[in-house]
């Protein structure tokens, strides 16, 4: 829970937010969402990551916020003013600073206009304020939807089906093959009656915890990248010998490949392994996009469109798109006095993750 008044909430870097102050909103819609948190009777304290450049010239710049709402009361706004160097200080190092009096004037133009007088043309590759502006609108158009962060934290404590008890191996396998389903993987025994090992919706690393190393064992998998209208999906056939497999049980699996494997598809490809470290994230996604760049998906992008920071965007996406299925509150990802300083603020300063603002005002 965000800090209350006479209490402290600790940032990234160990310092205390001064007391009498909380996270008051954050979110991925850019500054031109921050301005619905404004509150110009007070006086308020900010940060916005602003995405800019793009391939090798991409920067992320670090803006403070300095709110004095133009009907502030004179005290009030003098008193709150002198916490301005400590919040600061807990927010870090930053690029620019903004002052704002009212929502109005929170506009991604008023941002880029004050970035621009301190951006250096070395370091961006020459750019104008039409062009900053469009790559900060492409960033919040590829950023997920507000509250996912905290849907992904969430999401680490949701039981798969094996722990469920309750779910069939055709509805497992049903979800994993939707684009937002409950399960982004499903694994079967070896035998002809696909029989449901385990399914989950935390990807490769909860997968693995799965897979014995006296095992064989098939499976889907489902990996995004990016999230929203940019979001790409592959479908991923696995087969898992584990290590210590007998040539005879080995044997029988392998008579039943092709028939399991049919019955899994369609898929985009197939990775086959029998120790841990090919079943890695890193790994799997390695091999997302050697497929990809043989497929000639890739290798003329900016950007490589298969990064582990394009997964885990998607991957937060899904977390809060299959809330309500794992019995998760709605309300509580919306909720601002959900979201904890320190935590808050290490989304806003990641590159590319996680939220992209946030506000800290009166608790």
């Amino acid at each position: 829970m965000a800090a209350a008044a006479g209490a402290s909430s600790a940032g990234a870097a160990g310092k205390a937010l001064p007391k009498g102050l909380k996270v008051v909103g954050c979110g991925t819609g850019g500054v031109t969402e921050m301005a619905t948190k404004l509150d110009d009777t007070t006086v308020q304290f900010g940060l916005a990551n602003f995405a800019l450049g793009s391939g090798s010239f991409k920067r992320n710049k670090l803006v403070f916020v300095h709110v004095q709402g133009e009907k502030a009361g004179a005290v009030a706004k003098g008193r709150l003013n002198t916490l301005k160097g400590a919040v600061k200080e807990c927010m870090g190092a930053s690029h620019a600073e903004v002052q704002l009096y009212s929502a109005d004037e929170c506009t991604p133009e008023h941002f880029i206009e004050h970035l621009s007088k301190v951006i250096k043309v070395d370091d961006m590759g020459g750019f104008s304020i039409s062009k900053l502006t469009a790559d900060y609108e492409a960033m919040i158009a590829s950023a997920g939807p507000a509250g996912v962060p905290d849907a992904l934290e969430r999401a680490a404590t949701r039981k798969t089906a094996a722990e469920m008890g309750t779910v069939e191996g055709a509805k497992a396998l049903e979800a994993v093959k939707q684009p937002l389903g409950p399960f982004n993987w499903a694994l079967f025994k070896a035998s002809d009656s696909l029989e449901l090992h385990n399914a989950g919706s935390m990807s490769v690393n909860e997968m693995t915890k799965w897979m014995a190393d006296d095992q064989v064992l098939f499976g889907l998998l489902r990996m995004g990248f990016g999230a929203g209208k940019f979001r790409r999906i592959k479908w991923i056939c696995l087969h898992w010998a584990g290590e210590k497999v007998s040539p005879v049980k080995r044997g029988r699996a392998n008579a039943l490949k092709k028939e399991i494997m049919a019955k899994l598809g369609p898929f985009s490809l197939t990775v086959s392994a029998s120790s841990a470290e090919e079943m890695t994230l890193d790994a799997i996604i390695d091999k997302v996009r050697r497929s990809a760049v043989v497929d000639g998906g890739a290798a003329d992008a900016d950007e490589d469109p298969y990064s582990l920071e394009s997964f885990m965007k998607a991957l937060r996406e899904e977390a809060a798109a299959n809330a309500e299925f794992y019995g998760e509150s709605a309300d509580a990802a919306a909720d601002d006095s959900e979201h904890p300083f320190a935590s808050t603020l290490a989304s806003v300063h990641a590159s590319g993750s996680g939220y992209n603002w946030m506000l800290v005002g009166k608790a």
